[in-house]
Parts: C-alpha cells; sequence; structure tokens
C-alpha cells in the first residue's frame, strides 16, 4: 500500500474544491454562520473541511470507501489486521476493548493502575475485576507495570479468567515485558488486551520498547494524540489475529462513536499516519536525541533527578520510552505540585503531570529545541 497517500484528507479537500451548496450539517456552513470572535482564530480552512458524513464522505460506523482506505493504511503501518479510527479518544478504546472481548460474568485480570475509563468498562460489560498489583516504586512514588509473574500467579490462581489488560506503557514511560506476558496469556488460550494509550509512536522506532501490536497482543488502544500529532480526542484501535470477533467489535464500537463525528479529527489521523509511516523514523530520532540531552542537562541540576534507561531492569520496567522526561523534585523540598505551579506561572511552562513529588515533561515530534532550553 502507498503509505504516503491520505485517501481520507484527500476527498475533504475534494469537497471543498467542488464548491458545492451545503444544505446539511453543520449548522455554522464551512463557516460563514459562525462569528468572526471564533472564524478568525481558527481560520476558514479547518471549517470549510468541518463536514458530515454525505455522499463521498464515507461512514465512519460502516466504512467502505475513504475512511475504509485509511483505516487499511494505519493497519499496514502498525502491523495490525485491523484498525479502527477513535474520536471519542482511547477511553472509548478501552471500552470497546473490554466489551468486545468479554461477556457478563466473565473475568478479566487488570492491574489497579489502569485508566479510569476501564471501570466504566467493567460496568458496561458486566465483567468481573481480578485486580493485579502493579510494581510499586517507593522511591520514586509511582506505579509501574504488572510483571510476567504476577500476570501468571493471577492466572493461576484464576483459571477461568478470559482476559488480561496491561497498561503499558504508564503515563511516566515504563513498559511491560509484553513478549513474556504474551507467551503466558496466549499459551493458556486467554485474551490479550493493551491499553497502549501513551505509546502510539513506539512502532516506528527501533530504539523504542516494542509495540504491543508488534508482539501480537490481541487488541491495542493508542492515542494518536498524546504523542503524535493527531488531534484531541483522536485515537486508534488495532486488532491482531482472530481470538476476537471482528464483527461483534464493529458492532460494539458502534456504541461508542458518534453518528455525527468531528471529521476534521478523522482526517487528523489519517495523515498523522501517513507522517509517522512516512517521516516517522526521522522525527523521532531528532524528538529521542533532544529529549535525552535534555534529560542528562536537568540532571546536573543539584537536587534534581530525571530517570532514564538506568530504571531498565526494575521490576515492572522492561523498557523505558525516553519522550517521557520525569522530574523528580523531592530534594529540593518541593511537592510535584508547587513545582508545577512555579513552572506555570513563574515561568510560563505548562508539564502534562504533577504528582506528589514529581512533574512529567511529554517530548514528542512537535518538541523543538527551545522549547527543551526553556524547561
Amino acid at each position: 500500500m502507498d503509505q504516503t497517500k491520505t485517501p481520507y484528507f484527500q476527498v475533504l479537500l475534494d469537497y471543498v474544491d467542488s464548491g458545492t451548496t451545503p444544505f446539511h450539517t453543520p449548522g455554522h456552513k464551512q463557516g460563514l454562520g459562525m462569528h468572526r470572535l471564533l472564524r478568525e482564530f481558527v481560520g476558514d480552512n479547518v471549517l470549510a473541511i468541518d463536514l458530515t458524513q454525505i455522499l463521498g464522505l464515507d461512514d465512519l460506523l460502516e466504512p467502505r470507501d475513504a475512511i475504509a482506505q485509511a483505516e487499511a493504511l494505519a493497519a499496514e503501518a502498525y502491523g495490525a489486521d485491523h484498525t479502527f479510527f477513535l474520536i471519542n479518544g482511547s477511553t472509548s478504546g478501552n471500552q470497546a476493548m473490554m466489551m468486545a472481548a468479554l461477556n457478563p460474568g466473565e473475568k478479566i485480570a487488570i492491574p489497579r493502575n489502569a485508566h479510569k475509563s476501564c471501570i466504566g468498562a467493567l460496568v458496561m460489560s458486566g465483567a468481573i475485576p481480578v485486580y493485579m498489583k502493579p510494581e510499586v516504586d517507593e522511591q520514586l512514588h509511582m506505579d509501574h507495570t504488572v510483571t510476567p509473574q504476577t500476570v501468571e500467579q493471577t492466572l493461576d490462581a484464576n483459571p477461568d479468567i478470559k482476559a488480561v489488560f496491561i497498561v503499558s506503557p504508564t503515563y511516566y514511560g515504563a513498559t511491560a515485558d509484553l513478549q513474556a506476558i504474551e507467551r503466558i496469556v496466549h499459551g493458556r488460550g486467554k485474551v490479550l488486551l493493551v491499553d497502549e494509550a501513551w505509546g502510539p509512536h513506539l512502532q516506528f522506532h527501533p530504539a523504542l520498547p516494542p509495540s504491543a501490536t508488534e508482539v501480537g497482543a490481541d487488541l491495542v488502544v493508542n492515542s494518536t494524540h498524546k504523542m503524535l500529532a493527531a488531534m484531541s480526542q483522536a485515537s486508534m484501535l488495532h486488532q491482531v489475529g482472530k481470538r476476537i470477533d471482528t464483527d461483534r467489535l464493529r458492532a460494539v464500537l458502534r456504541m461508542f462513536l458518534s453518528t455525527s463525528p468531528n471529521l476534521v479529527l478523522v482526517a487528523s489521523l489519517d495523515v498523522a499516519r501517513m507522517q509517522m509511516a512516512t517521516e516517522g523514523p526521522a522525527l523521532l530520532s531528532r524528538t529521542i536525541e533532544l529529549s535525552n540531552t535534555t534529560r542528562a542537562r536537568l540532571n546536573e541540576i543539584k537536587d534534581v533527578y530525571c530517570f532514564g534507561d538506568e530504571m531498565i531492569g526494575r521490576p515492572g520496567v522492561a523498557g523505558f520510552d525516553p519522550t517521557k522526561i520525569t522530574i523528580t523534585v523531592k530534594r529540593l523540598g518541593y511537592t510535584g505540585y508547587e513545582a508545577n505551579e512555579i513552572l506555570r506561572y513563574r515561568y510560563n511552562v505548562q508539564c502534562e503531570l504533577a504528582d506528589l513529588f514529581n512533574v512529567l515533561a511529554l517530548f514528542t515530534i512537535g518538541t523543538d529545541g527551545a522549547a527543551a532550553e526553556k524547561l
């Protein structure tokens, strides 16, 4: 397949170029009815492709044309058998994974540090959780991933578990030993679901930990908007193999996706895939180099600590994503919350996350040297 193509973005452009007179939603009619306060800021180009699913623009719930082509290109790029575009974020992906894999009353092994969307998924699916304890780092005051040993012990104690849910990478960049976990889970005839929301870029650079699709997880959710260049709420759900019924998965997705999707978000997924398939290794090489250089410079500051590859091999840290820079400020006498406020209100720098003793800075393909210098 030609990964330079953006079939869905192209049909939106074709519609705009056609000069068609719109008697359809949205009501702003390609920006003409929008108040200039927002229109002048957003710009006419974005508003021109804020369309609805009319003739020629396919249907996200039943894709047959341009969206189907875009999803097929994404599946190839990620090494999946099927990929589904999500416009409700990875929250909808986590919920769809559980609903597709489990019937009411069936058990799922799930870590205690799973995303809160999983609670809703448990309620809606009727599945019974069997909680696994992630490895707790007492020095850094954070959770890492669950180990293969924990997964194995959980399955030994609960042989009727149907699915295993893994979070990898964590918010802070620790990745699980997915190869070993995949062997354990599939060796026992169970289904492996992976929340890889923080790792949509792992597939595209050899220096990064292996992706969940690469190791053969059955369903994998990626937040394309978190670490790549899709717009907020734009995510992907990947299917590998045939352990999950694809028709059931499609039916479940119809429950979680809007019948009036924001087509700008859909197009952003198409273009973000193209960008990574064609330029990903080069873009990520620059990002990784910049993050590693910044980490080293931060570690030169007295009483500041930013962990890196030295973490690999600790319990729950089989690999590490260097694009996550966690700045531990405990020895400075600050909480992470205080440090976050100082960075924002004194230095006009906004970090992604603050916890008791840490602040987290994300380095993505959109981070440049000037931003790194400011941090």
